[in-house]
């Protein structure tokens, strides 16, 4: 895709290019802005007070996710009410076209435009935004189980990341035959490599 003649990154004046229609991307520092009908926003969200600190952020990196995302937003509303602590659930928006942002507003979520590509940029963009002494993450897709949340935080002191393991006793991984067996060798190389004590480095579902 071309470069957009006259519009520039703020960030860093690099060029900026369509990476679909809506969001434009920086070929330079890869941030991304959204584009609400054809008119592209460069104001970033406000960032946190840190005098308001919450106890646990809840992160939910989502991309065309709405369907999904109606059952998992209440369930996870359930699990943090359960605990009484203070908190905020944040949907890191990678530019949806299907009413996520519609179903997160309806569930008491915050939306946040995903400001660098890729999982990793979601996740970044959600960091930079979180107010939580602690952070857990899971994916929008329905694969992460709402109700393991309590647990990871009842052992949040026991280590500096907790990681919902799918492959210990009890876990379960929902995937094709083949992509298990490679998930499971690559994870077996990566912990006798690298002596990581981790049974699923690949999991998503983390609490930091």
């Amino acid at each position: 895709m071309q470069a957009i003649p006259g519009l520039a990154c703020p960030a860093c004046r690099g060029d900026l290019r369509p990476g679909s229609e809506t969001v434009l991307t920086c070929v330079a520092c890869h941030r991304s802005y959204p584009v609400f009908e054809g008119i592209p926003s460069f104001i970033p969200p406000p960032a946190p007070d840190r005098s308001m600190v919450c106890q646990l952020t809840v992160l939910v990196p989502a991309l065309n996710e709405a369907a999904n995302l109606k059952e998992l937003l209440p369930s996870i509303q359930r699990e943090l009410e359960s605990l009484a602590i203070d908190h905020e659930l944040i949907v890191v928006d990678g530019g949806s076209t299907d009413g996520t942002a519609e179903v997160v507003a309806q569930h008491g979520a915050v939306l946040l435009p995903q400001a660098m590509p890729g999982y990793g940029g979601a996740l970044r963009t959600g960091f930079e935004r979180a107010r939580g002494d602690y952070v857990l993450t899971l994916d929008a897709d329905g694969s992460h189980d709402p109700t393991f949340l309590r647990q990871m935080w009842a052992t949040r002191s026991a280590a500096e990341v907790v990681i919902a393991s799918r492959y210990i006793h009890g876990g379960t991984a929902d995937m094709p035959r083949s992509r298990r067996i490679l998930s499971r060798t690559l994870n077996l190389v990566f912990k006798r490599g690298l002596s990581l004590p981790y049974a699923d480095l690949s999991s998503g579902y983390r609490l930091y």
